[in-house]
C-alpha cells in the first residue's frame, strides 16, 4: 500500500517526514481515503507493506520509504509428513 502525505504538502527530508507521520499528521492513500499512523494496526493486518512516498523540496524529486513489511511476506509454510 502506497500513502502520500494529505493536502499536496512535501517534506526537506526523510526525518521530516517520518515525524509528520509518527506525530499523527495527514496522510492519503492513493485513489484512496485519507489515513495516519492511528490507522496502521488496520493497514498491517490488510497491506504486505505500507510505504510513504512524497515530494523532497530540497531535491526535487520524489522518495519512498518503507514504513511496515509483513514479515512472512515471502515466506512458504510447508507441512512435514
Amino acid at each position: 500500500m502506497i500513502i502520500k502525505p494529505a493536502y499536496d504538502l512535501s517534506y526537506n527530508s526523510l526525518a521530516e517526514c517520518l515525524a509528520a507521520w509518527n506525530c499523527g499528521k495527514d496522510f492519503k492513500l492513493v485513489n484512496g481515503p485519507y489515513c495516519s499512523i492511528r490507522d496502521l494496526e488496520y493497514m498491517q493486518a490488510n497491506f504486505e507493506t505500507v510505504e510513504i512516498y512524497w515530494f523532497n523540496k530540497i531535491k526535487k524529486a520524489y522518495q519512498s520509504v518503507q514504513i511496515w513489511r509483513n514479515p512472512m511476506h515471502g515466506i512458504v509454510s510447508t507441512t512435514e509428513v
